[in-house]
C-alpha cells in the first residue's frame, strides 16, 4: 500500500505545486529535496559504499535514461491531460515490465504473472469507467500521453535493471545516486528559469507540495520501490503500481 500510495500521491499533490511553479522547476525544487532527503537517509544508515568503475557507467545510464526521463515525461505529462489518462497509462506499467524482461531475458514470466498483469489492467479500466473520471483525446491530451509513455518506459527499465545493482549496493545508496543524477541534470536545464522565478510569490501550498512529494513520495517513496525491487523482483513490484489509480481518483 505504500508503493501505491507513492505512486499516487504525486500525481495529485504535484498538481497543487504546478499551479504556482512551472512543471520543470516545480520538479527540479522537489528532486533537491528528495537527494537531500536520500543522502542524509544513508550517512544515518551507515551503508554506503565505495563505487567501483564497473558500475559507475551502469548507475550513469540508469540515472538518466530512466530515472531522468521518467520524471521529465512524469511531470510534464500529468500538466497536460486528465486524471483519467493519467491512471490508464500508468496502469501499464507491467506491461512495459514484462515486455523488457522479455526482451532482455532478465527475468522468468510465468503464466501466474501474465493472468496478474492482464487483471490489474482490467481493474484500472474499470475503476477508471467507475469512477466517472474523464478519459479525454485532444492534441493537448496526446502530448501528454506521449510523455507519460515515454516516462512509464523509462520507469520500467530504471525498475528492472537497477536490481543488478542490488547485489553490491544497498537501496539507499541506489536511490540517493539515481535521484542525484537527475537532479543535477535538472538543475543545469532549468538553471535560467529557476533563477528567473519569482520565490517570494509562491504560495505555501506550492513549498508544502514540494517538501512532501519531495521527502516523503519521491525520496522514501523510491527507496521502498527499489527495496522491493530486490525482494520480489520487478515485474511483481510494477503489480503493486496498479493499486495507484485507486488513490489517485479518490485524491484526486
Amino acid at each position: 500500500d505504500t508503493l501505491s500510495l507513492h505512486d499516487a500521491l504525486p500525481i495529485f499533490i504535484v498538481k497543487i505545486g504546478t499551479k504556482s511553479i512551472p512543471p520543470l522547476t516545480f520538479n527540479t525544487l522537489r528532486m533537491l529535496i528528495a537527494s537531500i532527503t536520500c543522502w542524509i537517509i544513508l550517512l544515518l544508515s551507515k551503508s554506503y559504499k565505495k563505487v567501483k568503475k564497473e558500475d559507475l557507467k551502469q548507475i550513469l545510464y540508469l540515472g538518466f535514461f530512466g530515472y531522468f526521463i521518467y520524471q521529465v515525461g512524469f511531470i510534464v505529462g500529468i500538466k497536460n491531460t486528465t486524471a483519467g489518462n493519467v491512471s490508464l497509462i500508468v496502469g501499464m506499467l507491467p506491461i512495459s515490465v514484462a515486455l523488457i524482461n522479455k526482451i532482455f531475458k532478465i527475468e522468468k514470466i510465468t503464466k501466474k504473472m501474465i493472468v496478474g498483469i492482464i487483471l490489474s489492467f482490467i481493474g484500472v479500466i474499470l475503476i477508471i469507467l467507475g469512477s466517472g473520471s474523464q478519459l479525454r483525446i485532444s492534441y493537448k491530451d496526446i502530448r501528454g500521453g506521449i510523455f507519460l509513455l515515454i516516462g512509464q518506459f523509462a520507469l520500467g527499465y530504471y525498475t528492472i535493471f537497477s536490481r543488478r545493482l542490488l547485489g553490491k549496493y544497498s537501496n539507499i545508496q541506489i536511490t540517493a545516486s539515481f535521484i542525484s543524477i537527475a537532479t543535477i541534470l535538472f538543475l543545469i536545464i532549468n538553471f535560467k528559469n529557476i533563477i528567473e522565478l519569482p520565490w517570494r510569490e509562491v504560495s505555501i501550498n506550492a513549498w508544502g507540495s514540494s517538501f512532501f512529494s519531495g521527502a516523503i513520495s519521491m525520496g522514501l517513496g523510491n527507496v521502498l520501490w527499489i527495496l522491493c525491487v530486490k525482494k520480489v523482483g520487478s515485474i511483481r513490484t510494477s503489480l503493486y503500481n496498479n493499486i495507484a489509480p485507486v488513490f489517485t481518483i479518490v485524491i484526486g
